[in-house]
């Protein structure tokens, strides 16, 4: 078994890889993209200290959202995928003030049009067909229960499921909930839309549905 994990877009494109080989179970991953930015990681929790815990305030919201430009927040899962860089900020974007800590009122549609993703259907379209290349796509939001599928589909035998490490992400707030501001949280899914409609699509192709007995 070999496992590949990323943190950022590399030069080794998940097209190169022969899916395709009788020999080969390809496994693949999929996560709601929302709760997968407010998962974070260790510089998250140092420079956005509280973000879990309704601890951030609403300006600092607005700089992990967009203006300091943090990879997680920008359609993490299909940039990786699908090796697409994020676009790089221009000197203009770099001047462009947070707007909350200046008192100004932006919509959502002018900050995506003063930062623009790059992102667009070609890219969602490119990521769906690298999933269907895998053997199996298994949703992290039941991946226990994919697990277990999966285990009887090789042949294999888990550990007792009391000796497991919990495989189900926390349950507590709503992504919503845990921000706490409408407009960062409604910015979000704008930003992320192709990276949830790609998850949206794994699920329909995810070796168990969640909530549906196997």
């Amino acid at each position: 078994m070999i496992s590949w994990e990323f943190s950022s877009p590399t030069k080794r494109s998940f097209d190169e890889p022969d899916w395709e080989f009788p020999d080969l179970v390809s496994v693949i991953i999929t996560r709601d993209p929302v709760s997968r930015l407010l998962a974070g990681d260790a510089d998250t929790r140092r420079d956005y200290t509280g973000y879990q815990s309704h601890g951030l305030s609403h300006d600092r919201w607005w700089d992990f959202a967009v203006y300091d430009q943090v990879k997680n927040t920008d359609n993490f899962f299909l940039r990786i995928l699908t090796t697409t860089p994020m676009v790089p900020r221009t000197k203009v974007q770099e001047k462009i003030p947070n707007h909350i800590r200046e008192g100004l009122n932006r919509t959502t549609d002018e900050i995506i049009e003063l930062f623009p993703t790059g992102i667009n259907e070609t890219h969602f379209e490119h990521g769906k067909a690298l999933l269907d290349r895998f053997t199996v796509v298994l949703d992290i939001a039941c991946l226990e229960e994919g697990m277990d599928v999966l285990a009887r589909m090789l042949g294999l035998e888990l550990p007792a499921k009391d000796k497991r490490k919990n495989s189900h992400p926390k349950v507590g707030n709503t992504s919503q909930e845990t921000i706490g501001y409408d407009d960062v949280y409604e910015y979000l899914l704008a930003k992320n839309q192709w990276d949830i409609a790609l998850y949206e699509y794994s699920k329909t192709i995810s070796l168990v549905q969640c909530g549906e007995k196997k």
